[in-house]
């Protein structure tokens, strides 16, 4: 319908300078070689309007400073994250050490428990040797007075024995005999020194296992305090590094608050873009103030996808960046990148890329017969298929889903705004 006005007051005025004109059936007006269409008068307009030039060259200027903002922004959490790695890998090493400090300490006690257990073996042993000793002195004494004893009889007493051998067997084996005791004793002697010799050679071995374990429970003691000292250096580094994220988390609010006032800043100054945009086209359509709009001419944007991954209203965790207050809906399309189409006709109002929409597109419907504006977003697109100023109808491609801007995957972020104020998309959608 304003269409049709838009014709018919042009046709009137070119009819009034005595111009010829030609009106075609797809209802552009033709002049010589020039061709009028709604949309030409649309960019036009907006090309001509001082107002909507001014508000959209301080748009834009504050979507630099806000892109500047927010990369500072984004460093900072990037710091942050890094050092909440770092912290987390010290932390890992750090619970490592402690495990190996723990399972050395166990190894340490058993090694204590052996070297205690050698040492009473080797008193036990010391023991022995020192009562074989005593056994052997005391059979040596026996043994010397024995010999004693053969020396006097070999000196004075042994005719008096013989004279008391009553046989001649006795005669006969009486040296024998005497050298036969003097063996044994000599075998018995020498038994017990063989005894005294292994006891000894017994207690060398434990000696020396005693001291491998001490080298041992050292070599482990001195392992233990290595890794107590490793478990200190890395205790430090956490503090530090806990010092790092509490700086870096400090310098993430206070750049938040910036990167916030900032954004107001440019809402505002988005605001009175589409302001002056919807002036300049009003005047350009001849002041056409008629309210036909309705939100039941609305038609989903994405047809064949309806998975919401984040509702109107909700808190966003993006890489990161925790952003509340969702102010549209957000389309899953399963790494697809299918066409999106306009949620009902209008004029494209802003077709640019931000840091935070990536590739977005407004579209301006209209107002109702309540006088309530009505506009459209469709925001992180792969590619844009219309420019500002064109005039599109409702379910005409307007660009294809992407993942621009401050996103985490493919999607379509769409919000519905009346106003220039969000709304719940699905108070306009089932």
């Amino acid at each position: 319908m304003r269409t049709e006005k838009i014709r018919v007051r042009m046709l009137a005025g070119l009819l009034a300078a005595g111009l010829v004109l030609s009106l075609p059936a797809g209802g552009a007006l033709a002049l010589g070689e020039g061709t009028f269409t709604e949309e030409t008068v649309n960019s036009d307009a907006l090309a001509q309007d001082q107002n909507v030039q001014d508000a959209k060259e301080k748009k834009e200027a504050l979507q630099k400073e806000l892109d500047a903002l927010n990369q500072q922004l984004a460093n900072i959490q990037g710091d942050k994250k890094e050092a909440e790695e770092t912290k987390a890998a010290l932390e890992k090493q750090k619970n490592l050490i402690t495990q190996q400090i723990s399972a050395l300490i166990s190894t340490i006690s058993d090694a204590e428990e052996a070297v205690a257990q050698k040492e009473e073996d080797i008193q036990r042993t010391q023991q022995a040797i020192e009562e074989k000793e005593a056994e052997i002195d005391e059979q040596w004494d026996a043994f010397k007075d024995q010999m004693a004893a053969m020396q006097m009889l070999n000196d004075t007493g042994y005719v008096a024995m013989l004279a008391n051998v009553n046989s001649l067997y006795q005669l006969l084996t009486f040296s024998n005999t005497m050298q036969e005791i003097s063996q044994q004793d000599t075998e018995i002697l020498d038994n017990m020194k063989a005894q005294k010799e292994e006891l000894n050679e017994q207690k060398a071995q434990l000696d020396k296992e005693k001291q491998e374990l001490e080298a041992a429970k050292q070599e482990l003691e001195s392992q233990k305090s290595e890794l107590d000292a490793k478990s200190g250096e890395l205790a430090q580094n956490i503090s530090a590094t806990n010092q790092e994220i509490s700086d870096a988390q400090a310098k993430e609010q206070a750049q938040q608050q910036v990167v916030d006032a900032k954004q107001k800043e440019y809402n505002q100054a988005e605001q009175e873009y589409e302001n002056a945009v919807r002036a300049a086209l009003s005047n350009a359509q001849g002041n056409d103030t008629s309210n036909d709009f309705t939100s039941s001419l609305f038609v989903w944007p994405l047809p064949g996808y309806h998975e919401i991954t984040t509702y109107f209203g909700e808190t966003q965790d993006i890489n990161g960046y925790i952003k509340s207050g969702h102010k549209g809906i957000d389309v899953r399309t399963a790494g697809a990148s299918p066409a999106i189409h306009a949620a009902a006709g209008g004029t494209v109002t802003v077709s640019t890329y931000s840091s935070s929409y990536g590739n977005y597109v407004l579209i301006y419907h209209g107002q109702d017969a309540d006088g309530n504006g009505y506009a459209t977003l469709y925001a992180h697109m792969s590619s844009r298929a219309v420019s500002e100023g064109e005039t599109v109808s409702a379910d005409q491609t307007i660009g294809y889903v992407g993942s621009t801007g401050l996103s985490t995957g493919m999607h379509l972020h769409f919000e519905v705004r009346v106003n220039g104020n969000p709304a719940n998309p699905f108070n306009y959608f089932s």
